[in-house]
């Protein structure tokens, strides 16, 4: 297996991880635990997340979000290497460890203490809920981006084109943007007459319907993917 490289906008995250004591790793893995326990059906996870964090002590709120941006990568791509986690943590630690600007090496301790922190983050119930949300919602072929309608007038001639437009068409484009599976962005354009509106708005006001009765016939359930009220 190739030998993992921790990207540049992550490493801050891990070199804040292991600089944690123990305490604060704790601290930082009780509070993130607790997320679900205290549930609000009108907060979405990113929300529930960083409410939880900003409690944690010792900690300041700006390192916090790197390590929890930080941890939800590593986490999303322990589950692509499907790798045990005691194994997946040594392999960071030594990617962290090469990767060391200042060419350090770090003590038998700072190594216990950076394999001991980051397995107690990671065994958080959060992070392997997040992937799971996250591998759930973009297990599809194509994945909404964009939408606007655009609309114009045709003009109608007759067999006289001198005559001039006899007639106006009021012609809407829906215009969809996506992306494919393999993360390229593309769009495509759907013709829309005023009974193609009606249309559509009866199909999303059924679906918007939908969601709230889900919410409310599943209320020990936390749902994701579901408007705000």
């Amino acid at each position: 297996m190739a030998k993992l490289t921790i990207p540049v906008r992550y490493r801050d995250g891990v070199s804040l991880i292991s600089r944690l004591d123990q305490e604060s790793a704790k601290a930082i893995r009780s509070t993130l635990d607790d997320v679900f326990s205290e549930r609000d059906e009108n907060s979405s996870l990113e929300e529930a997340v960083s409410n939880a964090i900003a409690r944690v002590p010792k900690v300041s709120k700006p390192e916090l979000r790197t390590i929890i941006e930080t941890l939800l990568s590593l986490y999303g791509l322990k589950a692509s290497r499907e790798t045990p986690l005691e194994r997946f943590v040594e392999e960071i630690r030594e990617a962290h460890e090469s990767e060391d600007s200042a060419g350090r090496r770090s003590s038998d301790e700072d190594k216990e203490r950076f394999k001991n922190n980051l397995t107690t983050l990671l065994s958080a119930n959060v992070f392997g809920l997040a992937a799971k949300v996250v591998d759930l919602r973009t297990e599809d072929e194509r994945l909404f981006c964009h939408a606007r309608i655009l609309t114009d007038l045709r003009p109608v001639f007759g067999s006289q084109i001198e005559d001039g437009p006899q007639g106006m068409i009021v012609v809407h484009l829906l215009k969809l943007g996506y992306h494919d599976a393999s993360g390229k962005h593309s769009e495509f354009y759907v013709a829309l007459d005023s009974d193609d509106l009606e249309a559509l708005k009866r199909v999303l006001n059924r679906a918007e319907e939908k969601s709230k009765s889900l919410r409310s016939y599943l209320k020990d359930v936390r749902l994701f993917g579901l408007a705000k009220e």
